[in-house]
């Protein structure tokens, strides 16, 4: 529960970014590593599938979940002025998406190719680094520490 409040207290704050130029670049590569992994995802499915081991339903279902991130991602990048807001529910989802990928990972690596297991930690560690970097540009009246909490 002290988790949740913490990260409605975060949302609710009044807050700035640190630097709205390079926040912008960074959602704009969140973006293309998004769209690439979601199109490519989608159109060799059963490659991958054959290539990383996994079942071609997870991939798809990564797939789509990584082009709905890209889809919001994308509303907010080319929006006039960048919404705080949106901004921050993007870091929560992508700090979540990370958490699912650690579950993910955990599920299906072992029966996992040595290639689709560098996939699924990648997986995690460039969701995550987006998250954590995305999130250290949100900063609020007082000194916070970095990762946007």
């Amino acid at each position: 529960m002290w988790g949740a409040m913490r990260v409605v207290d975060w949302f609710a704050r009044e807050s700035a970014f640190r630097d709205a130029a390079l926040m912008r670049r960074i959602l704009w590569s969140d973006v293309s590593a998004s769209a690439s992994t979601a199109i490519l995802g989608l159109l060799f499915t059963g490659l991958f599938s054959k290539l990383f081991a996994l079942s071609q339903t997870l991939l798809v279902i990564i797939s789509l979940i990584t082009f709905g991130y890209m889809l919001f991602g994308f509303s907010l990048v080319i929006r006039k002025a960048l919404s705080l807001k949106g901004v921050r529910a993007l870091v929560i989802a992508n700090w979540a998406w990370a958490a699912a990928s650690v579950v993910l990972t955990c599920l299906h690596a072992p029966g996992a190719t040595l290639l689709g297991q560098a996939f699924l930690i990648l997986q995690i560690l460039v969701v995550g680094g987006f998250a954590y970097v995305e999130g250290a540009q949100i900063v609020g009246p007082a000194a916070e520490k970095r990762g946007g909490f």
